[in-house]
């Protein structure tokens, strides 16, 4: 027979290994429901975690929509998220803003940021912007999301395979369709250019 203490000092481990066994169950169910009711919902996940988290994605895709209607969508080959969740730094952006006549213009550069709150984007390194009849190429450009204005605070060059325009900077308003090119701005004509 074990004596009294021997006994109470068992009963007391019992308890303690069965009192953490529970613990472990509890907190795996408790994971595998928090889980299951962000899985379906990223969106649901990157407002579940704390504002000083930053991280990496690859393949992004997002797009941008207002009253129903797809204004632009955008691919990047990677991405991290910054500044609490406001920012994205994006590789390789790939965007295409759809216009509300049916064109679509293409931009694409080596590095990009997405204002996740605004949807305000800006591009830089390399930057090309195609509509099928003209080609932009400048080192840095911004979208304003709110007023569908492209800005270029660096010099560009504006080209239709036969006419080219270059200015110090540019404003391109997607709602108006006018481009305006400021600073020192050199226009070269030829006979049946589109510019």
């Amino acid at each position: 027979m074990t004596p009294p203490a021997a006994m109470a000092r068992s009963t007391r481990i019992r308890r303690i290994v069965i009192s953490m066994a529970i613990l472990i169950m509890v907190a795996i169910v408790a994971v595998f429901v928090q889980y299951r009711r962000l899985a379906p919902s990223p969106e649901a996940l990157v407002a579940a975690l704390p504002e000083t988290t930053n991280f990496s994605l690859g393949q992004v895709t997002h797009s941008a929509t207002r009253d129903g209607r797809t204004e632009w969508r955008l691919k990047a080959t990677a991405a991290r998220l910054k500044d609490g969740k406001k920012r994205l730094e994006l590789d390789s952006p790939d965007v295409v803003y759809f216009m509300e006549d049916g064109r679509e213009i293409y931009m694409k550069a080596q590095r990009g940021t997405l204002d996740t709150t605004a949807n305000d984007m800006a591009a830089s390194g390399q930057v090309q912007v195609e509509d099928g009849r003209y080609r932009l190429e400048t080192e840095a450009l911004n979208y304003d999301h709110g007023r569908r204005i492209i800005t270029c605070p660096v010099p560009v060059r504006l080209f239709d395979g036969q006419s080219e325009a270059t200015g110090d900077r540019m404003i391109y308003d997607m709602n108006t369709k006018r481009i305006e090119l400021k600073g020192h701005v050199d226009v070269h004509f030829s006979q049946n250019g589109l510019i």
